[in-house]
């Protein structure tokens, strides 16, 4: 099953991005989150089963002129109208960010984006929600996700 798959190589990568350095983190965060969005999309009622199985970034950078002078929170990018963003975008409800954005202006909902301060970024920042049961004393615990899809949205 495509969700069963991405979703072990989703949570595979992203534990293997927590034990390496930072020049190899954001690889394996990103094929991490590509799979996450293909196991998204798999199970989602929102997504045809023809759209379901994702190809392409779907997103896009601007023109590369003025941001040497400008800064590179100052590139603009945006979703395109076919690939993996507009998608996972459609099966959750969210924006397809369908018009420009600068870089600087969501720089901040990347995963540890504190750590790489963005000359001239600002703007949206992301909302992180901790399990309460996550801080048990005692031996560490994996915080419990109760996500079961319906046999019906599988594929």
């Amino acid at each position: 099953m495509t969700f069963d798959a991405a979703l072990e190589q989703a949570e595979q990568l992203s534990t293997a991005a927590s034990t390496v350095g930072t020049a190899t983190q954001p690889i394996l965060l990103f094929y991490g989150l590509s799979q996450l969005g293909r196991a998204i999309a798999a199970v989602s009622p929102k997504i045809g089963n023809d759209e379901y199985r994702l190809s392409g970034h779907g997103i896009k950078d601007g023109d590369l002129q003025g941001v040497a002078s400008q800064g590179l929170a100052s590139l603009m990018v945006h979703g395109e109208p076919t690939g993996a963003f507009p998608v996972v975008a459609q099966a959750l409800e969210s924006s397809p960010m369908s018009e420009p954005v600068p870089l600087g202006t969501i720089w901040g909902l990347l995963p540890e984006a504190e750590k790489f301060r963005l000359s001239g970024g600002g703007g949206l920042q992301r909302l992180i929600l901790v399990p309460e049961d996550s801080y048990i004393v005692g031996p560490r615990r994996r915080p419990v996700t109760d996500f079961t899809p319906s046999p019906s949205t599988c594929r």
